[in-house]
């Protein structure tokens, strides 16, 4: 049984060994130009490092994505590579919700079940940016109502009207939540924020204001300005969302 910290998916070092043996990157490359430059999967583990250029990680993950969706190439090795390329965002994502546990007991893998579900349905057809976001945040909102479904059950095991009754009552109070990976691509396609606006805000949820400016070369009053820009944005064009 894996324990908490543990990753399910296997080691990088053996996958990517095992995929350049193999010429994954010429055969995928042959379907997606833009992987025509990646001379090895290992050089993919660049792709979401800090200070990398937005435009161009979503061109590499667009292309691995329409590789492993189950309606684009169809290509497992291509889902484990994204889910290795994601693993900070699973391991971030696990920690918020550390109360759902996957087949082995684990929240991580919990969350890596959910987003390679993700992976193997994106609408990669209508979806060109933001794609970790999109990922991520997909698996969390789903993960989130499973959470909410699960807090409601447990309340039928506790005396009613108890403090840990009413703390799971709180826990399982309904989110009217938006499909947030939708409201993003809305967003950005509408011109109303930019893809960096977004991947700010998405990097500030999964890490501290310092840590994230560190990143991006910026002081943290610059993150909280801009994550409080982007969320005033965001809920400003509520209803011209759902009208669209």
């Amino acid at each position: 049984m894996a324990r908490d910290g543990e990753w399910p998916v296997g080691a990088w070092e053996d996958l990517a060994a095992r995929l350049d043996a193999a010429g994954a990157m010429t055969r995928w490359a042959a379907a997606e130009p833009v992987l025509a430059g990646w001379t090895s999967v290992e050089a993919l583990r660049t792709v979401l490092a800090p200070g990398t250029d937005r435009a161009r990680a979503d061109a590499v993950l667009g292309a691995l994505v329409r590789r492993a969706a189950a309606d684009g190439g169809d290509d497992p090795d291509a889902v484990l590579v994204l889910l290795h390329l994601l693993r900070r965002g699973v391991f971030a994502l696990a920690g918020r919700l550390a109360g759902l546990a996957g087949v082995d007991g684990s929240p991580v893998s919990a969350v890596t079940a959910e987003l390679t579900c993700r992976i193997r349905t994106f609408p990669w057809r209508r979806r060109s940016r933001s794609i970790a976001a999109n990922l991520l945040l997909g698996a969390k909102d789903t993960l989130w109502k499973q959470h909410c479904r699960l807090s409601r059950a447990d309340t039928d095991l506790v005396e009613p009207g108890s403090p840990l009754w009413e703390r799971l009552a709180a826990d399982a109070a309904p989110v009217p939540e938006p499909d947030l990976a939708d409201l993003f691509d809305w967003a950005a396609g509408a011109g109303l924020v930019t893809t960096d606006d977004l991947a700010l805000l998405v990097a500030s949820e999964r890490d501290t204001h310092r840590r994230v400016a560190d990143a991006y070369g910026v002081h943290a009053r610059t993150v909280r300005r801009h994550r409080a820009r982007t969320l005033r944005v965001l809920r400003q064009a509520g209803d011209r969302y759902l009208a669209a």
